[in-house]
């Protein structure tokens, strides 16, 4: 088990709906990242408060909110989303932030699933 990169709010783990209406797959696994604001990052390469887009989702743990990535590993601090979304909603969340897309582009993501503060 990788130690713990570091801990993220405001965060959403987002798969990209093609224009098909299929969800990108790799290898089998559909294709998530981890978006969101960086709370602490222990290996020192970002502020507090940056946005932070990982690698791809290798593992997610809902109980103990823990994701890892292709090389980190994530504790998920306060509410949350998984959401599915069009390219379009995706490049708008990266750029605004998650409530700020979710106003702009209702019609272009489905909330999956959400998670409440612990």
């Amino acid at each position: 088990m990788t130690v713990l990169t570091g801990e993220i709010y405001g965060w959403g783990i987002f798969s990209l709906s093609k224009s098909d209406g299929s969800v990108l797959m790799h290898e089998g696994n559909v294709v998530q990242a981890l978006i969101g604001d960086v709370a602490v990052d222990y290996q020192g390469r970002f502020k507090q408060g940056d946005w932070f887009l990982s690698s791809r989702i290798i593992s997610f743990d809902k109980h103990d909110r823990l994701v890892e990535s292709q090389n980190s590993r994530y504790k998920l601090l306060g509410p949350g989303y998984r959401l599915c979304g069009t390219q379009k909603f995706f490049d708008l969340f990266v750029t605004v932030g998650i409530s700020s897309a979710m106003e702009a582009l209702p019609a272009e993501y489905e909330v999956l699933e959400e998670f409440v503060s612990l």
